[in-house]
């Protein structure tokens, strides 16, 4: 029923991300969103509520980079309360190093929100670029 809802609210969110705005984003993920990151680089772990998000993973991040980051959707499948989406996302960092991943979210819903983020990234480039 939400699947295809979902979907086209995620294209939105990182059109709008793509353009500097990143409120529309930010409005899907619930109060207490768990976010997890794998790997063992600087911005991996597990990050509970949206506060944490944005204080130890997002803010971290985006005060790394020159100029934020463009996320391009290659790819979302959907099923049952999970959307999948793979992309890659094209930025360079503030010690001028190319900061271009490519991406796997599995992105957990509860209707029109979501409550859990599984980020799956090429940790060498993230320890690469920002250690």
């Amino acid at each position: 029923m939400y699947t295809e809802k979902r979907k086209k609210l995620l294209r939105e969110c990182f059109r709008e991300l793509n353009k500097g705005n990143s409120e529309l984003l930010m409005s899907i993920f619930e109060s207490d969103v768990k976010w997890e990151i794998i790997g063992d680089t600087k911005f991996s772990g597990v990050f509970n509520g949206l506060e944490e998000v944005t204080e130890k993973l997002l803010s971290p991040l985006h005060a790394n980079l020159d100029g934020g980051i463009k996320i391009y959707v290659d790819n979302l499948f959907g099923e049952h309360d999970y959307i999948t989406c793979q992309g890659r996302g094209e930025a360079n960092t503030k010690n001028k190093k190319s900061y271009n991943n490519k991406y796997c979210w599995v992105y957990e819903w509860r209707q029109l929100k979501v409550i859990k983020v599984t980020e799956y990234l090429d940790t060498e480039l993230v320890t690469r670029c920002f250690s």
